[in-house]
């Protein structure tokens, strides 16, 4: 046969008449899953391999670990500070015998809130990143399937392209011993052959690769039993649509940011209220001679505006900066999911085209098995084996580019978790 050249790696196919790269592959990379203590690795279609990796991932584990974090910062925010109790006793001044005071410091009004708001934006930025990481994370394991399905694909193909030239060799062979044949086209068939069975043995290098590569990278032995990815619904109604944009998590975390920047600058332009910002009341014992006067002490600090301290100033100014990029961001992203959108349907639209060639490829294949019989020459047989192998290879690639769009398009509408 015809040589062909097909390299597979993670996220890139070589080879095709696009070049195909695969970007959410790359996306983000933790250590092995998997167990450590030599058990065999379970073997996982797509769906549970999903629920497995986003159970076990170590980084997503560790962002995780940050959501308690984030509901104590929003159980401590708007507290008042502990009061201080201060005894004091100056004994180089024996005129005071002793000084007792508590001190306690006063919250501005509305800052206590503000700070409060503040930790819960900042919670719904931790827990729209970690959706974020799951969907990275779901889109890289059903993109990583589709990827082996792939080469699956090819080294089925290359497997009944090498038993046919097989099986051609053989039939010429016994007709060159019969002297029905010549001995060139005894030896074509031969090369023919070989060149068939070497293919067979790159595709199988390549899946076997891709097998190895992605239980080293998810600690789990794929098992390809269906597809695990769904068109993501359209929206219908403004209230559906909606909620398709509540879900996207990029979205509610920039929403998020800018909520949290608005609520420290609400909290800097209260503090500029001329407030009490402390407030100590006390007892103190003076000893002048032989009397001692008991006294009651109150003291009230007043914060003092200074020139060149504008901190409300730039607390807004950071906060209106936070809304124009959350804005952009979900324009930016309302591009994206678009784009996405238009992209698998293109790849749907194609892939179908090819299967509308089944039939056609099918009647090859039974023309193929009788190529001897027909009376075809090893020269025929390979151009028509190629010919079948190009449209399986173009339909398997099709297939793949198709779940590698429908995956970034669940993720980007947020459909993946």
């Amino acid at each position: 046969m015809t040589p062909r050249r097909f390299v597979l790696a993670a996220g890139l196919v070589v080879g095709c008449h696009q070049p195909l790269v695969l970007p959410l592959a790359t996306t983000h990379r933790s250590t092995a899953l998997g167990p450590a203590d030599g058990r065999p690795m379970p073997v996982l279609a797509c769906e549970a391999a999903v629920a497995f990796v986003l159970e076990h991932d170590d980084t997503l584990r560790a962002a995780r670990a940050g959501l308690p974090v984030s509901r104590a910062r929003v159980a401590a925010a708007g507290r008042w500070d502990r009061p201080e109790l201060r005894l004091r006793d100056d004994i180089a001044s024996p005129g005071e015998a002793i000084r007792v005071t508590l001190h306690m410091d006063l919250p501005v009004p509305g800052v206590a809130g503000a700070e409060e708001n503040a930790a819960l934006a900042q919670g719904l930025v931790t827990q729209a990143e970690l959706t974020q990481l799951a969907g990275l994370l779901t889109a890289e394991v059903q993109i990583g399937f589709a990827e082996l399905r792939h080469a699956v694909e090819l080294t089925r193909l290359e497997a009944e392209a090498a038993a046919g030239s097989a099986a051609f060799h053989a039939s010429v062979t016994e007709r060159r011993q019969a002297g029905l044949t010549t001995n060139i086209a005894a030896t074509e068939a031969e090369i023919s052959a070989s060149l068939a069975d070497v293919e067979k043995g790159r595709a199988a290098n390549a899946e076997r690769g891709l097998r190895e590569g992605l239980e080293r990278r998810f600690g789990l032995t794929p098992e390809l039993n269906g597809p695990c990815l769904s068109t993501p619904p359209v929206p219908t109604s403004a209230a559906t649509a909606r909620a398709a944009d509540a879900r996207v998590p990029e979205a509610r975390a920039a929403d998020a940011r800018a909520q949290v920047a608005d609520a420290k600058a609400f909290a800097e332009r209260r503090k500029l209220w001329l407030w009490p910002t402390s407030l100590e009341i006390g007892w103190s014992r003076d000893v002048t001679g032989s009397t001692q006067d008991d006294r009651l002490l109150v003291e009230i600090a007043l914060p003092l505006p200074l020139p060149g301290t504008d901190a409300a100033g730039v607390a807004s100014a950071a906060a209106q900066q936070a809304l124009e990029v959350a804005h952009a961001d979900r324009r930016s992203w309302d591009i994206a999911r678009a784009e996405a959108a238009s992209n698998h349907d293109a790849a749907r639209l194609h892939f179908e085209r090819l299967e509308r060639e089944a039939p056609a490829i099918e009647t090859a294949r039974r023309l193929a098995k009788d190529a001897e019989a027909e009376g075809a020459t090893a020269d025929d047989l390979t151009r028509l084996q190629a010919r079948i192998f190009e449209w399986g290879r173009q339909r398997s690639e099709a297939a793949l580019v198709l779940a590698t769009r429908l995956a970034e398009w669940q993720r980007l509408e947020g459909t993946t978790r």
